[in-house]
């Protein structure tokens, strides 16, 4: 029994909290847990903690953000839960992009809530999603998809990341597109904080500057 609780995903215990009415809840211990460890990131790096529009309705998102560096905070809006008044999302959020978090978009091209989510809420950052990014180096229309978000981006002043980078060859093609930033296991895979002192150590990242919260 022990094993098997064990092996959920996230995305499974957050359905589980979602159905019994504690995802709010559950997202907040979540990200105060992630939060805990913003002292330890070098300066000019950020963590991203995704936060559903349901943790954002609920009021609740300051229970994780309060007394925090959010000049280190990316607020990464997933799209598993419908927006039902995005001018109120909009304001939820302003008071927290206008004290330093970058604001992102999940899962850009995964589907229509996500591209809702980019033209209503305007964020610093749009994620293109997996489902782009698999075999984009010999799939035409994947490649032509991808490359007319990274053009909106640059038009409207945001910064695309590509998820689900597994392949040298798909890094290759997401970079003659446009993108300039990425995620991945071909960049490299997850693993504690503490393991990856050499990497943190090696990067040279400007911080990404906020847009304006409106």
């Amino acid at each position: 029994a022990w094993r098997r609780v064990a092996s959920r995903t996230p995305g499974a215990w957050l359905a589980e909290a979602a159905r019994i009415g504690l995802r709010a809840s559950l997202e907040v211990v979540l990200a105060a847990v992630a939060l805990d460890h913003l002292h330890a990131l070098p300066d000019g790096l950020r963590m991203s903690i995704n936060v559903s529009p349901t943790l954002v309705d609920s009021g609740r998102l300051g229970e994780a953000l309060y007394g925090r560096p959010l000049d280190k905070v990316i607020l990464e809006i997933t799209e598993h839960a419908p927006v039902e008044d995005y001018a109120a999302l909009r304001r939820t959020l302003a008071p927290w992009r206008e004290r330093g978090a970058l604001l992102a978009v999940d899962d850009a091209g995964g589907g229509y809530a996500s591209l809702n989510h980019v033209l209503e809420l305007e964020p610093d950052l749009m994620k293109i999603d997996i489902a782009l990014v698999r075999n984009i180096h010999v799939d035409a229309p994947r490649r032509a998809m991808a490359r007319s978000l990274v053009r909106y981006a640059e038009e409207v002043g945001m910064v695309t990341v590509a998820e689900g980078i597994e392949h040298e060859a798909e890094l290759e093609a997401l970079v003659s597109i446009g993108v300039r930033a990425g995620q991945g296991f071909h960049l490299g895979r997850p693993k504690p904080l503490t393991e990856q002192e050499d990497l943190l150590q090696a990067l040279d990242i400007p911080l990404i500057g906020a847009r304006s919260a409106r």
